[in-house]
């Protein structure tokens, strides 16, 4: 048994001895193989590398041809050799695949400069051959410029969206931008925002800007054909969804929220954005507590009742009944009672204040205000929001309105202006605002006449602007002119208006007056512009005989007929105070207390978050005029632009420059 034993166990030795090198021949084997295969894959590589290399060099020869060809037809006939020889080389089989893509890239974007009469046909077919071509997003650029001069903007649009279907340098992209931008609110709804989602993977630096926007575009139903369509949008995306959502929440649309909450759980479950919408989806409204700091008694009384019947309003909605508590503090038309009372409300625990209403109580505020608790002012000096971070004032002061009137012009073609202000602080002050910014976006104010308003007739005075504003190498021109052919001739030279429009800040029982004025100083047919300081009840006083040039700035509450969300709102003032017209503070206010109910009950903000929100909101909506506020906490508002027809005050357009 032993002898049995031993053998046994001498196999077992001799076997695995045999095994372990068989073993390692095997594994010595295999790593000669695998030496072998790595020194295939180096020297293809090395093949791939140098071929790669000839094939550069070729290409970058052939560019050289292109780039004279192209030099060579932009100073010769273009319907001659260099063209001919462009077309030629893009059906050369002897030459890379990317040179010939070129060439006929180059070919196509020169019939456009040639004005060639197939341009757009021809470059439309050498895209389809050329798609994927690394140039092709430039001359999809030239291609979209093109139909945007024939005024076919929804295919321009959607050519500039296939641009960005490839990376693009900062300069293409920013050109793409400027050239899209402008027509978005012309095109159709699926036009624009699939640009805007397209731009936005492109456009790092302000890709939440631009999904907020096609958001704000989206429908509800396209947010829903959107999902059903080829197009499906990334992780980079979500936020679109994101916004959707919040377009909603903030007019209280808590089922469309819903929806867009299940299409980011079932497509896009691990965003951010789906985990904010669902939280929206969950919660249809916090308990908020809202102070207020008005003037309930004392000289402004009136003012501050007139406001408090605004916010009370809109906190009585029924989305908002059971979820708002107010606070009210009289500020007594006082500045340091006005700091008193920001400190009890403070000690309340509110989690937002609405007012003060007056600036100086505002102003007195600022020391003491707490960089966690926003604070909206409905004061109507406006910078004052630039001092602390949690201060914001949402006003519809003259100098609000002169910046909107001066975007306005600009955004018209307008840049040369005369601005007219009497000799008083308010109209000096809305004048220097207009002023400011027109000149900072690019407009000149090529004269200032300041009047006396006690005077009547300034009719020398508004002659003066003609002789200020002439154009004196013109002039000296037609002098010269008129001296060679008519030497002995005694004539007065009568010169083209070298303006493009005049800005006035006198009220509108003046402005009648002074547009008659104006026409007997041979400055008429030339447009004048204003806030609604002319609309004082007094503007039609000689049936707008001279004012059919006007336009000037109102709240959209201001309009006859109103619109009828406007309307809506206005027949619940009639029923629950018994009068016949919301005054101008009442509806701020009623659009602030929404606004403020809208992020802190629907969006459930508070503190920081709340302060961040109002300054990343693009857009509020509101009866006065939608706003937004801008980096200092100023509120942005449009307005209605108005003007006379036939005697009648009428809507011209409704503008967001």
């Amino acid at each position: 048994m032993k002898s049995a034993y031993t053998h046994s166990i001498r196999t077992a030795i001799t076997l695995s001895i045999a095994f372990s090198f068989l073993l390692i021949s095997g594994c010595s084997g295999g790593q000669k193989q695998s030496t072998i295969h790595m020194q295939q894959q180096s020297e293809a590589d090395a093949k791939a590398a140098e071929e790669a290399k000839v094939l550069q060099a070729q290409v970058d020869e052939q560019q050289l041809v292109i780039d004279a060809l192209v030099s060579e037809a932009h100073t010769e006939n273009p319907y001659t050799f260099a063209l001919e020889e462009l077309l030629l080389l893009s059906q050369n089989p002897d030459i890379p695949m990317q040179s010939q893509g070129r060439a006929a890239l180059e070919y196509a974007e020169l019939l456009f400069e040639f004005e060639h009469p197939d341009a757009l046909g021809i470059c439309q077919d050498m895209l389809q051959i050329w798609t994927k071509h690394p140039y092709s997003t430039h001359t999809r650029v030239i291609l979209a410029e093109a139909m945007i001069r024939n005024e076919k903007h929804d295919d321009a649009v959607l050519t500039l969206t296939q641009a960005l279907q490839q990376p693009s340098d900062p300069y293409t992209l920013a050109r793409i931008i400027a050239d899209a931008t402008p027509l978005l609110d012309e095109v159709a709804e699926h036009t624009s925002v699939n640009w805007m989602l397209a731009v936005a993977i492109q456009d790092e630096e302000r890709r939440n800007l631009w999904l907020q926007k096609a958001a704000k575009y989206a429908s509800l139903e396209y947010v829903l054909e959107l999902r059903q369509s080829d197009l499906q949008l990334t992780a980079e995306q979500a936020n679109f969804y994101r916004y959707a959502a919040r377009e909603r929440l903030m007019v209280g649309d808590y089922h469309a929220v819903r929806i867009i909450a299940k299409i980011l759980e079932l497509d896009l479950p691990d965003t951010e954005a789906a985990t904010i919408v669902k939280h929206w989806a969950e919660s249809e409204g916090q308990m908020n507590v809202v102070g207020v700091l008005l003037p309930l008694s004392g000289k402004y009384k009136a003012y501050g009742e007139q406001a408090l019947q605004g916010i009370r309003m809109a906190m009585s909605r029924p989305e908002f009944e059971d979820s708002i508590i107010l606070r009210i503090q009289d500020t007594a038309s006082n500045a340091d009672t006005c700091v008193s009372a920001y400190h009890q409300l403070v000690e309340q625990g509110v989690q937002w204040i609405i007012g003060p209403l007056l600036s100086d109580n505002t102003k007195a505020l600022i020391p003491y205000l707490n960089p966690e608790l926003p604070v909206i002012s409905l004061a109507s000096q406006v910078e004052l929001a630039s001092l602390s971070p949690s201060l914001f004032v949402h006003s519809l002061a003259k100098t609000i309105q002169a910046d909107f009137m001066a975007h306005y012009i600009l955004k018209l073609g307008l840049t040369r202006l005369v601005i007219i202000h009497n000799d008083n602080f308010s109209e000096q002050n809305e004048a220097a605002a207009f002023a400011q910014t027109f000149i900072d976006n690019g407009g000149e104010i090529i004269d200032i006449l300041q009047l006396d308003a006690a005077a009547s007739d300034h009719r020398l005075e508004l002659e003066g602007i003609l002789e200020r504003t002439d154009d004196e190498e013109l002039l000296a021109m037609l002098d010269d002119d008129l001296k060679l052919f008519s030497a002995e001739a005694d004539m007065d030279i009568r010169m083209p208006l070298n303006m493009d429009g005049i800005y006035l800040t006198v009220p509108g029982r003046d402005l009648s007056v002074l547009a008659g004025q104006l026409a007997y100083a041979d400055i008429s047919n030339i447009p004048l512009y204003g806030s609604d300081r002319w609309f004082d009840g007094h503007l039609l006083d000689d049936g707008g005989r001279y004012l059919n040039s006007i336009r000037f700035a109102t709240p959209f509450n201001d309009l006859n007929p109103l619109p009828l969300a406007i309307l809506d709102v206005q027949n619940q003032y009639r029923v629950i105070w018994a009068q016949e017209k919301m005054g101008a503070l009442f509806a701020l206010a009623y659009d602030t207390a929404m606004n403020v109910a809208a992020i802190g009950t629907r969006l459930g903000l508070t503190g920081i978050n709340a302060i961040n929100a109002l300054h990343d909101t693009p857009e509020f909506p509101a009866i006065t005029g939608n706003f937004y506020f801008d980096s200092n906490g100023i509120s942005q508002k449009t307005f209605a632009i108005q003007t006379i027809r036939d005697g009648r005050v009428e809507l011209v357009k409704e503008v967001n420059p």
